[in-house]
């Protein structure tokens, strides 16, 4: 797997660019990463897995906050995340959208940038979704993810 990420301070977004194969592994780290700092900043994240093969099976993505996320933080749940998706992946993260925001998770799925980047607008805007920075953080720790 191989990622991109720009930071995009208007929109107060990371946008992550994720190619390759991607395994539970991978995301896992993927995810932290950037969760930890959306957390910290107050931002949402964009990660687009449109060049990407999605290597994690239903019965993982069912657990995938219990088991792999919260973990590190419950707050995770709490950042806005849009998921760009391809014909092949597009299923995966359907299931995703359903399983993990009704277990409390603000995350979406799209296979169009500008509709991803316009639903992530709405939290920076008048939001009532509150994102709230870490209480403490570790940037030595992040770097090692």
């Amino acid at each position: 797997m191989e990622y991109i990420y720009t930071i995009n301070e208007s929109n107060k977004s990371f946008d992550v660019v994720v190619s390759g194969k991607v395994d539970s592994a991978a995301f896992t780290r993927l995810g932290i990463k950037f969760r930890t700092l959306a957390l910290e900043l107050g931002y949402t994240i964009l990660f687009d897995y449109r060049n990407a093969k999605v290597d994690i099976s239903i019965g993982e993505v069912y657990f995938w906050f219990r088991d792999h996320l919260d973990k590190v933080s419950v707050r995770f749940r709490s950042i806005p995340t849009a998921h760009l998706t391809n014909e092949n992946n597009a299923q995966l993260f359907r299931f995703a959208d359903l399983t993990w925001t009704n277990a409390g998770a603000v995350v979406k799925s799209f296979d169009n940038p500008a509709d991803a980047k316009n639903w992530l607008g709405r939290f920076n805007q008048n939001s009532t979704v509150q994102i709230k920075p870490l209480d403490t953080f570790q940037y030595e720790q992040l770097e090692a993810i």
